[in-house]
């Protein structure tokens, strides 16, 4: 019936075009043949639709996805980038902050009301020292007192303690809090009411900020490790470290872009400049950018602002006229790896003012370097390395031409013994890097250093000058210097840290010490060990 029904209905749409057109009807055996045809479909379709799943035809497999290709226009998901305890962890000790176990889960983890979340991890490091000659100053000068013995050594022990409180408020936004306590063993007496404690963090932090790839920190941060350390690095090997009070920022557009800013006030002034002025602070700014558009390559520009304004910078014409220092560093930087071969080329250039006096100067870092594994967990690797920081060949023509590092990471370039600093110097370096077995690194650096300009100064990492010969006579070539240490990794929580240093004088050390009275010439050596416990 229900057929019929549908037969008599498309006839009569079939002839309905027709009648209204008033022209002869189709031939019948047309419209039966296109019935019996539209009658068939109907038919299939309804064993399509019946068919049970299993007998349907599979679907054809997904094609495999496509690897990554560097596109401008990529946003990377936004779950990358939520402020999850662990990726906080990473991202702090890509900063410079505490050296613990990143991928640990802390020493104390308390889950909160209000879905908040405390997190406590710390470390205990020890490190004791034995250093001889103390230092290559002639007594009498640059600070040392005239009456030290050129031959004495010094030995000593270092205790720093820290602990970091993390608390995850809600998603996105964190508060984190580093206490640290650092002292030399028995540089105060058993039991006297004197405070050695600091607050070395103190920041809120905002992931995610404004609906965009962006992390905001503000409070005190750790200095955040930028490049290679040259000119940037938070001076993890120091028993205090370095930290700011100021903004970070670090925005992350795409897999491979990374800019990092920062404005920092380093030393306010109402309580640091002798005058008293609130205007005399001193403020460091920067931008570091980072581009990655080919797998284990990087390129990196980057400029840095310092407007340093307590009025104790003196001019090269006159000791006595004081003034402000302001000064830009503008660089870029390339590094890579291939085929176990890797690379770094660095060039720097400075210009600002002090007090009056020009400031131009420039540098430039060119490293190149091997690695072969013999194992899985073995492996050996060489490199060479040449450094240049430019010195002033007239340091009394109102130019000053003597690059400054700015606050370079300690332990890390030119010499673990920090008796040179990246200011009028070539640097060149030999190392060796083993790994024996898992957990075991050890290193063989060798120095020869020698001073760009004669009439300008020794300078050690601090930027204080060791020794000077203002007449130029004195040779160029420093000395040179042996490194062998070896870290080790216990139980992923301790570490630990020794090795040997020597520094053998060249002749501008011999030559230098002609006028200091005949003032003896000896090698120095530097002995250390260090332990440190991460919870």
């Amino acid at each position: 019936m229900r057929r019929g029904w549908l037969s008599l209905l498309l006839v009569a749409l079939w002839a309905a075009p027709a009648a209204l057109a008033q022209e002869a009807p189709p031939d019948p055996q047309d419209l039966l043949d296109r019935l019996h045809e539209l009658e068939r479909e109907v038919e299939r379709l309804r064993g399509a639709q019946a068919a049970p799943p299993e007998e349907r035809a599979p679907d054809a497999e997904e094609p495999p996805q496509e690897e990554f290709r560097f596109d401008p226009s990529y946003t990377p998901p936004q779950e990358e980038f939520r402020f999850d305890p662990d990726a906080a962890a990473k991202a702090k000790e890509a900063r410079g902050g505490s050296w613990a176990d990143s991928t640990a889960p802390g020493w104390l983890s308390l889950e909160l009301p209000w879905s908040t979340k405390l997190t406590v991890t710390g470390s205990i490091r020890a490190r004791g020292e034995y250093r001889a000659p103390a230092s290559y100053r002639i007594p009498g000068t640059f600070g040392r007192p005239a009456t030290d013995d050129r031959g004495d050594g010094t030995d000593f022990a270092l205790l720093r303690t820290r602990v970091e409180l993390t608390l995850d408020v809600v998603e996105h936004l964190q508060a984190h809090v580093e206490i640290q306590d650092s002292r030399v063993w028995g540089d105060q007496v058993v039991g006297a009411d004197v405070a050695e404690l600091q607050l070395r963090q103190g920041y809120i932090a905002y992931d995610q900020a404004f609906g965009q790839p962006l992390t905001i920190w503000i409070g005190r941060w750790a200095v955040p490790n930028l490049g290679d350390q040259r000119l940037i690095g938070v001076a993890e090997f120091n028993n205090v470290g370095r930290s700011w009070d100021g903004v970070l920022l670090e925005w992350r557009p795409t897999r491979c872009l990374k800019l990092t800013a920062f404005a920092a006030n380093v030393r306010e002034g109402l309580v640091f400049s002798t005058t008293g002025d609130e205007n005399d602070d001193f403020w460091f700014s920067g931008l570091y950018l980072s581009w990655s558009p080919i797998a284990a390559h990087t390129f990196e520009a980057y400029l840095f602002w310092r407007d340093l304004s307590d009025r104790v910078f003196s001019t090269e014409r006159s000791a006595t006229r004081l003034g402000e220092r302001e000064d830009y560093t503008f660089g870029g930087r390339a590094a890579g790896e291939r085929c176990g071969w890797d690379y770094s080329g660095e060039l720097m250039v400075q210009w600002g003012n002090q007090a009056g006096d020009s400031i131009r100067a420039f540098a430039g870092v060119a490293r190149l370097g091997f690695t072969q594994p013999l194992s899985d967990q073995r492996e050996l690797g060489a490199h060479v390395e040449y450094a240049y920081a430019s010195g002033d060949s007239n340091p009394t023509d109102g130019r000053l031409q003597t690059f400054d590092p700015l606050v370079p990471a300690r332990f890390r370039h030119h010499g673990v013994m920090n008796l040179v600093a990246f200011s009028n110097i070539h640097d060149v370096e030999l190392g060796v890097r083993a790994v024996p077995c898992e957990n075991l690194t050890l290193h063989v650096e060798a120095h020869g250093f020698w001073l760009d300009k004669r009439k300008d100064a020794w300078f050690d990492p601090g930027r204080s000058v060791v020794r000077r010969d203002p007449s130029g006579a004195s040779r160029r070539f420093l000395g040179s210097e042996v490194d062998a240490y070896a870290t080790y990794e216990m139980l992923e929580r301790l570490s630990f840290l020794a090795g040997y240093a020597h520094f053998f004088p060249g002749q501008y050390v011999r030559d230098s010490s002609q006028a200091g009275a005949g003032i003896a010439v000896h090698d120095q050596g530097w002995l250390f060990a260090q332990v440190e416990l991460r919870f």
